[in-house]
């Protein structure tokens, strides 16, 4: 009878520390999701090979299709750019085995239609944003992405808990257009505007001496150059 007590009660102890860490995991973000999710910022800029403080910045400057334009690419260039980078990342997800093979033919052909249409409005959004308040960026992009995300679950191409992952990704990258905090913990305008200031903004520049007056008094011999001071 102890031992049973005592078993379970072992038993009872390893369910409550389990429980525990399993609310403290982070969460499994579906290969679905890791290759459908809105792109981030830092994936929109290494596409174009930028930064994302210089992407960030002709967002602002109403200048992404001059960006855009610089790289040889149409808004629905690089829109193509990021359903190919959708398709090539859910293809290793099938061959790693990670999506059966009737969702991956429905998920593909479904990137040659309406998710191919949904990322051209996405990119075609950026690319006529005259700049100025990010925010009205944002309030766009936004209802493009829920758009997107409904549009997806009702055809059955992802679940309830992927949407809910897809629109927790697209709250990220809303932070980082928004001035959310990095890795790092600086928002992308923080380090904006640490590029464009003086290493040592703080420190100004040492004035000259004045010319020495030979009738000065002990308050001028205090300033005297040191060559002159023995």
């Amino acid at each position: 009878m102890k031992k049973a007590i005592k078993w379970l009660a072992v038993v009872g102890l390893a369910m409550v520390l389990g429980g525990a860490l399993a609310l403290n995991a982070e969460p499994v973000t579906s290969p679905v999701v890791k290759a459908l999710a809105c792109p981030s910022i830092e994936t929109m800029a290494q596409m174009l090979n930028v930064t994302p403080e210089e992407l960030m910045t002709a967002l602002e400057e109403g200048t992404f299709k001059d960006l855009l334009q610089a790289h040889g690419l149409t808004p629905d260039g690089f829109a193509a750019m990021i359903t190919e980078q959708m398709r090539l990342q859910l293809r290793q997800a099938y061959e790693a085995g990670q999506i059966p093979d009737d969702r991956y033919q429905k998920l593909t052909k479904a990137l040659d239609t309406e998710l191919w249409r949904y990322n051209a409005e996405m990119v075609k959004e950026m690319a006529d944003f005259p700049g100025g308040d990010m925010a009205a960026l944002q309030k766009q992009l936004e209802k493009t992405e829920m758009a997107r995300i409904q549009a997806m679950q009702k055809e059955g191409l992802i679940c309830e808990s992927e949407a809910a992952q897809m629109q927790q990704q697209f709250r990220q990258m809303e932070q980082a257009m928004l001035g959310g905090k990095n890795a790092q913990g600086k928002s992308m305008q923080e380090n904006m505007q640490e590029k464009q200031m003086p290493s040592s903004p703080s420190q100004k520049p040492a004035e000259k001496p004045a010319p020495s007056n030979n009738n000065s008094g002990s308050m001028n011999n205090n300033n005297a150059s040191p060559k002159n001071s023995r």
